[in-house]
């Protein structure tokens, strides 16, 4: 199931990129300030640190996800998509501890971008199923990383 959500999550964001749904202040956003207006919270907020594990794994798949599930990985990171202004890759790689003040840092930078993405879907695209999907993910990571760093260092948050 994770590595379908994963690549499920990839897949749907390089169509939805494609068809116009991610907005270009995302897509080329200047700095993490530019991206928290655009964090909308009318969800099941899980959290900014499994939030910034799951932009991990979209952002930087060949680093994060598993390698018993690379194989099921078939398609290309969505840092591919986020990186218009050419130089969000080395902020966004960048690893938070798990403990950071809310509302600061890159653990909340990764979440606001994720928050603005299934935001913005939910806004201007009701029922659109890559939000579903995206909160969906989002609520697996949270279950079964239960906060644990050690989990995320060794990757082994599911099965």
């Amino acid at each position: 199931m994770f590595a379908d959500l994963v690549s499920l999550a990839l897949e749907e964001f390089a169509r939805n990129v494609g068809e116009g749904r991610i907005p270009r202040a995302l897509t080329h956003h200047p700095s993490a300030d530019s991206v928290k207006p655009l964090a909308h919270e009318e969800y099941d907020d899980r959290g900014n640190w499994t939030g910034s594990v799951v932009m991990l794994l979209l952002l930087f798949p060949d680093t994060y996800v598993p390698d018993k599930f690379q194989t099921h990985i078939n398609v290309s990171p969505a840092m591919l998509w986020l990186n218009g202004a050419g130089d969000r890759e080395p902020v966004l790689r960048n690893v938070g501890m798990p403990k950071q003040p809310s509302g600061r840092k890159q653990n909340n930078y990764r979440t606001n971008l994720l928050e603005a993405i299934i935001g913005n879907l939910d806004k201007d695209y009701p029922g659109c199923d890559y939000a579903r999907h995206l909160k969906a993910l989002w609520t697996h990571v949270s279950v079964h990383m239960n906060h644990n760093w050690d989990a995320v260092q060794d990757m082994d948050i599911v099965e």
